[in-house]
């Protein structure tokens, strides 16, 4: 199969085809094993990547942003599998970091149970450990190619897994066994930096976040790699907006403040404990942000998370999943803050499937600073 310079994923004659209806797109398979004849040249493509993600790499050693070093590291795992896919000469390259990216994310999930195992005990801990280290040995074990592709497959409803696929799967799987442990840890990391002084939020985490997501989108649909620069834009849904999506926005923003702030009425009532966990987090982010440090959070936070989430994720993974990643990754928040963030992520992914991720960015960016501006009393 041949994938056209437009980025579509449809191919010209597909051995197999599955719509997810709550997803953006058809979902194929094309055998893996069969090199992409058309698109940008491998090799440039690949060295100018190397640069691009030593350099972010080394800046985010050198200002401590270990979120942008993660992205980038990341991206360049994505990069070398688009690259294995189109020749498969390079598919030791891609092992070599799919094998580092394993063996990470299994170190970070026993470190993270050996560190719950030690704090004292709370109401889930005991589950959280567990869990932390079941996900350390499932880590390990998707190196095994067997089950890589049968989770691609589950996750990503094809027959035929390729590297991109296989790598992306085990992304999926770590953000989702993430979710219980991190909850459970977070009390103790917001101690941490409440001892260190250190804000929770500040000028140089947003721009690496928002520099490091954004990246990590271009590397996953593969930028210079499988698509050139139109289809690339095409592949994250990024369009330019029309007059009637204006409309779309403004009652997108409407919708989101009014289900948060419904949400936190009922949580205020009948959780008042968990409510006021959530707007103390709040705080700590938000409240001592200025005026552009509010505009600043709230316009990173819509790109950053958009561009990844709905743009390169969504219309591989699908609408509910890509929400569940979504709100697994805020973990910083009660149980009923995550289960609220995974109904405006839905709501944020409908707004993509209907518009384009463009939208979706505004909608997240305006509702952001809108919320941001509430917490802080301004």
């Amino acid at each position: 199969m041949h994938e056209s310079n437009r980025g579509s994923e449809d191919e010209s004659t597909p051995p197999f085809t599955l719509r997810d209806p709550l997803a953006s797109t058809e979902i194929l398979s094309p055998p893996p094993s069969e090199p992409i004849a058309e698109g940008p040249p491998v090799m440039p493509g690949l060295w100018t990547w190397f640069t691009i993600i030593a350099a972010l790499g080394l800046a985010g050693i050198v200002w401590q942003q270990a979120e942008l070093g993660l992205s980038v590291a990341l991206a360049g795992a994505f990069v070398a599998a688009h690259a294995a896919d189109r020749d498969e000469n390079l598919s030791t390259l891609h092992r070599m970091l799919s094998a580092a990216f394993v063996m990470g994310g299994a170190a970070v999930f026993a470190v993270m149970a050996y560190w719950l195992a030690t704090q004292s005990n709370g109401v889930a801990r005991p589950l959280a450990v567990g869990i932390a280290g079941g996900s350390a040995v499932l880590c390990l074990v998707t190196a095994f190619r067997p089950f890589a592709d049968a989770l691609a497959a589950a996750l990503f409803r094809t027959v035929e897994p390729n590297h991109v696929l296989r790598l992306g799967a085990r992304m999926v799987m770590m953000v989702l066994l993430f979710a219980i442990p991190g909850w459970a840890a977070f009390p103790g990391v917001i101690d941490t930096l409440a001892e260190s002084g250190k804000p929770l939020v500040d000028a140089g985490q947003m721009l690496s976040s928002v520099v490091g997501l954004s990246v990590l989108a271009l590397g996953a649909v593969g930028f210079m790699i499988r698509r050139d620069w139109r289809a690339t834009l095409d592949r994250l849904g990024l369009r330019a907006p029309k007059p009637s999506h204006l409309v779309v926005v403004v009652v997108g923003v409407v919708a989101l403040y009014l289900l948060n702030t419904g949400s936190e009425a009922l949580q205020r009532a009948w959780l008042p404990d968990l409510w006021r966990h959530d707007q103390e987090i709040s705080r700590l982010i938000a409240g001592g942000l200025g005026v552009g440090g509010s505009v600043m959070l709230g316009v990173t936070a819509g790109v950053g998370e958009e561009l990844s989430m709905r743009g390169a994720l969504q219309p591989r993974l699908g609408l509910v999943l890509t929400a569940l990643s979504f709100a697994a990754l805020h973990v910083q928040y009660s149980w009923f803050g995550i289960a609220t963030i995974f109904v405006l992520g839905v709501v944020l992914g409908l707004i993509r499937n209907r518009t384009s991720t463009t939208i979706a960015i505004l909608v997240h960016s305006l509702y952001d600073i809108a919320a941001v501006f509430t917490v802080s009393g301004r």
